[in-house]
């Protein structure tokens, strides 16, 4: 009898062993799986200030491309009103040759040529072989009067980085380069006037 006492005794023991050892064991999944979502809480997190920062370096290199093409711009019409000024110049040394050339009989003038300073800009990539594609894929949705426009690339550097630009058409000015944008805005396309380029698509 006490034999069989003990027994039970015993085996009470190695049970209550046993759902400790379980209950140790459930506590240390519990422990483990807190852990691995805490991780990954802190992975998602830093994913997600990588995403933020990478939109923000984005809009700052669109904003650094117009800033880039204002300059241009700018630097454009500095050059013309100095080789203006220039002739200027020129001409007030020699009013002796100017004063002959009014008094000779009037040839017929030809018409001055007009030079393009103006484009606008479809599109801009780092991957050059992605022009023609993109072009192909506006090309549907151009209005009529832009059917037979100049189709030229722009290559520039920005932060060690080639971005090649799609631009279309050449303006004389800028208030017709922001004309035609303005009509290919309202066909669905996005754009930016920029300044003209001769190298052809």
């Amino acid at each position: 009898m006490q034999s069989i006492k003990w027994h039970l005794i015993m085996l009470s023991f190695v049970a209550l062993s046993g759902c400790q050892a379980t209950a140790s064991k459930s506590q240390l999944d519990s422990l483990q799986m807190k852990k691995q979502i805490s991780l990954l809480e802190q992975q998602v997190s830093t994913l997600q200030q990588e995403v933020e920062q990478l939109r923000a370096l984005k809009q700052q290199v669109a904003r650094f491309e117009e800033v880039q093409e204002d300059l241009d711009v700018i630097a454009m019409q500095l050059s013309n009103s100095l080789a203006k000024q220039k002739d200027a110049e020129l001409l007030a040394e020699q009013p002796e040759q100017v004063i002959e050339q009014k008094t000779k009989p009037t040839e017929k003038q030809e018409q001055p040529v007009e030079i393009a300073e103006f484009a606008i800009q479809l599109a801009s990539t780092t991957e050059y072989t992605k022009l023609r594609q993109t072009y192909e894929q506006l090309k549907d949705k151009l209005p009529q009067d832009f059917a037979t426009s100049e189709v030229n690339i722009e290559q520039i550097d920005i932060q060690n980085t080639k971005y090649y630009r799609l631009k279309l058409g050449a303006f004389t000015d800028k208030a017709s380069a922001y004309k035609g944008c303005q009509q290919l805005k309202r066909a669905g396309l996005s754009c930016l006037v920029s300044h003209y380029t001769s190298h052809r698509l």
